[in-house]
Order: C-alpha cells, then structure tokens, then sequence
C-alpha cells in the first residue's frame, strides 16, 4: 500500500492550514512554502542523515521540512523569526517529541547558548530564507566549529554565485570565500511552481562540508585581501588592492610576477589558490 501523502506537502492543505490560522505570508521575510512531497523527500534524501544526528534547522516555516527531519534524527534544533508561525509549528510538529523550537534570528541567536553543551548540532538541513542564505552560510562556516555539514535550499542565483568558475561573471568575493570554508556539491535545481506563493526565481539544493578551520588571523587577511579585489571588480586587480588596503603598487607588483601572474588581470581571473598564493607573495615582498 502506497504512503499516504502528508499534509504539509499538499497544496489545498496548505492553503487550509494558513487560513485557519488566519497567516498572511510575508514578503519582506521571503516566505515561500515548498508543497512537493517528491523535492523535498529528494532534500531529506541528499542530507544523508544519520540516526544519531543532532540537526540545525533554520526558518522551518509551517514544518514542511521539519516534520520528515525529526523522524530521521535523534535531535531537531528549529529557528523560526516569525513569532505568527509559532502555533502553526506547534500543530503540525505535534507528537515529534525530538524538536526543540526556538523563535527569533537565526543570525543574532548564540546556538551555543540554546542548547546542551553536549548536544550541539553537527548538520544543518534548510530552506534558507533567501534574504540571509549568503551571510548565514560564510558566518555559520566561519563561526560555529560544531556544525560540518549543510544541505540547504538557496535561490538558484546564489547557488550559481557558489559554484561559479573564474572568469564568470557570478564568480566574486562570496564564491573564493566560501571554497575556502567548504567544499560544495550542487545537487539539483527546483522549479518555482512547487512554492506557495510562488515566488519569482527559480531554487537549487547545494550541501556544503565544512573544511578544516585555519589560523583566523590568516584567514582574516585573506578574506580581506579578497574584499579587496573584488570591491570595484572592473579595475585592474593591482589598483583594486591598492585603492582599498592601501599596499604600495610596487609591493603588489612584485608579488603577482613571483607568482607568475600579469599585472594586467583583474580580479575575477584568479582562482583560489591564485588568492592564497598572492597573500604569501605580498607577506613577503611587504617586509623587503
């Protein structure tokens, strides 16, 4: 006999349940609900969790998500900013006795302060909401130690900004960035017509494996390093830096050649390891 079909991932139910509850969905926080039962299966599916997994859930929404995360892990930690979702979650969570809910932001909240030392998440499984997926996903890597593996859903924009090859034009600052915090796997692209309301930009389900942490000054001078480059993109590399941290053209000069880079390129030319490389060589050619 065939499953039955839950709910949360039926469109008149949905539709039943906002009205119930009397829920306007809000644009300023982006509330897009998924209400296919087959992606979301597929974003359970990718996350490949574990029985003993404490996970991370940020902007659960009415639980669509929620609901099949907790019958697979031992722990489910959800982060919902609006306070109106608040009952809705409570009933269709009700009976999971796994889910510990806590509302307000995601980016402000102290993840270590709201839970048991001890059982600190170790994955977090999302539909991000698309305002905050790129801060949330570098602070989340550089900041929380605990938690390795990331399976989110992110506007499809954003995905390709994440995965995009030097020399694109969605390759930046945010794309090195992030490869120096993890390494990223695209998994598949989602259709807008699954989302109620439908929102107006495709989505795509990336997971993301935390890379081992390096030294935070290091890391700090690279980043800014790359801020740098990347600030006024269409300038020669070599006046980007200078005009932003202020390094003697020469010093920057010295270091491209030892590199075997042309003091011609511009930022989205180098690769990753280009960026750490030119870090070395500035280091070095700062002290001649």
């Amino acid at each position: 006999m065939e499953k039955e079909t839950s709910s949360l991932a039926s469109l008149s139910q949905v539709k039943s349940l906002l009205q119930r509850h009397d829920l306007h969905l809000s644009k300023r926080l982006g509330q897009h609900f998924l209400i296919d039962d087959n992606i979301r299966k597929n974003i359970i599916a990718a996350a490949d969790i574990k029985h003993d997994d404490i996970i991370l859930e940020i902007g659960p929404g009415i639980g669509t998500l929620t609901e099949l995360i907790a019958k697979e892990c031992d722990l489910l930690i959800a982060i919902e900013l609006d306070k109106r979702l608040e009952p809705i979650l409570r009933e269709t969570t009700k009976g999971l006795d796994n889910i510990r809910l806590f509302m307000g932001d995601a980016l402000k909240l102290n993840i270590k302060e709201l839970v048991d030392q001890k059982r600190l998440p170790n994955k977090l499984i999302s539909n991000l909401p698309y305002n905050i997926s790129s801060t949330l996903l570098i602070r989340y890597l550089e900041e929380l130690e605990f938690l390795n593996d990331y399976t989110v859903m992110i506007q499809k924009e954003v995905a390709n900004r994440i995965v995009a090859k030097p020399g694109s034009k969605d390759y930046g600052a945010f794309t090195i960035k992030l490869s120096f915090l993890a390494t990223i796997d695209h998994k598949f692209n989602i259709s807008k017509s699954v989302f109620i309301p439908v929102p107006n930009v495709e989505s795509s389900v990336i997971s993301l494996k935390r890379r081992r942490q390096v030294d935070s000054r290091h890391r700090k001078k690279l980043f800014n390093l790359i801020e740098a480059s990347f600030n006024q993109r269409r300038k020669k590399l070599v006046n980007s830096i200078n005009d932003n941290i202020g390094l003697k053209k020469e010093v920057i000069l010295r270091a491209l050649s030892e590199i075997e880079i042309s003091g011609d390129v511009r930022a989205e030319v180098l690769s990753p390891n280009d960026y750490e490389s030119l870090l070395e060589a500035i280091e070095k050619n700062k002290k001649l």
